[in-house]
């Protein structure tokens, strides 16, 4: 009675939607891509950041970095992964069913957040390594802990950017300009307080700037301001997963008007 039950739960949506995700990342394809892709692409933008913003403290400076190359990845893992099943077709059949297929996308996105996590925590290990931090004691476990919650909040951001790109005939422009903006936006090149206020409160309506925010604070010693810039983030990234979700809703409502749910536009 229980073989049924466990192949169930081995093959029920949630099981099926991580499967398919993993299996169908060009980034997870061979040992090569993913070494590439996965754990050395973050590594070296969590360098470049560090390099650029770099401000003699060690510890307060790389964790803001680390945390923001993970939160980007995971934005630009997840965008890329919804563009493919537009340009690829398997985006339709997703979006038109009579209902959202909750546990589905729930499997991809959780996919798509232990690739982004796998890289960052990979950048974190190389990064104490190369700076000697965290030596001579026991493992701080909060770093991985909002290297998780940055991974987890950047992919409901990543999934709004594609979605809002189903509007577009250049279905890359808009992740290609979140991926050039957003760092400067977030917080990684620089603390978003010092943004003009515009500027400012666009980086705030993004989780990836309460993340590096969170990460500065927590570096810096202040761990309650930390902890609630984190739960802020998190939260920021839900509101943006929803926003994707009632996009493709409403792309899907178009296309059964018109009929234009296919590769080239909505």
């Amino acid at each position: 009675m229980r073989r049924p039950s466990n192949e169930r739960r081995l093959t029920g949506p949630f099981a099926t939607g991580f499967r398919m995700t993993i299996s169908s990342m060009p980034e997870t394809a061979t040992p090569a891509t993913v070494l590439a892709d996965v754990l050395l692409a973050p590594l070296l933008a969590a360098l470049l950041y560090l390099l650029i913003s770099r401000d003699g403290q060690g510890h307060g400076a790389t964790l803001p970095a680390v945390v923001g190359a993970a939160s980007m990845q995971t934005v630009l893992l997840s965008g890329s992964a919804l563009l493919r099943d537009r340009l690829e077709g398997t985006l339709a059949h997703l979006a038109l069913g009579p209902r959202i297929p909750v546990r589905l996308w729930a499997g991809r996105f959780a996919a798509l957040a232990s690739v982004g996590f796998a890289g960052s925590a990979v950048t974190w290990a190389a990064t104490c390594a190369l700076f000697h931090l965290g030596t001579g004691g026991a493992p701080d476990p909060v770093p991985p802990l909002m290297l998780l919650a940055a991974s987890l909040a950047s992919c409901g951001l990543g999934a709004a950017v594609a979605a809002c790109s189903l509007a577009a005939r250049d279905a890359l422009f808009l992740v290609n300009l979140c991926g050039f903006a957003i760092p400067l936006l977030c917080g990684l090149v620089a603390p978003v307080s010092v943004l003009p206020v515009p500027l400012r409160w666009l980086a705030y309506a993004l989780p990836t700037s309460w993340m590096t925010d969170a990460a500065r604070a927590y570096a810096t010693g202040d761990a309650g301001s930390a902890w609630r810039r984190l739960v802020v983030g998190v939260m920021a990234g839900m509101a943006w997963l929803l926003v994707a979700m009632l996009v493709l809703k409403a792309a899907a409502v178009l296309a059964r008007r018109d009929g234009t749910f296919d590769a080239t536009a909505m």
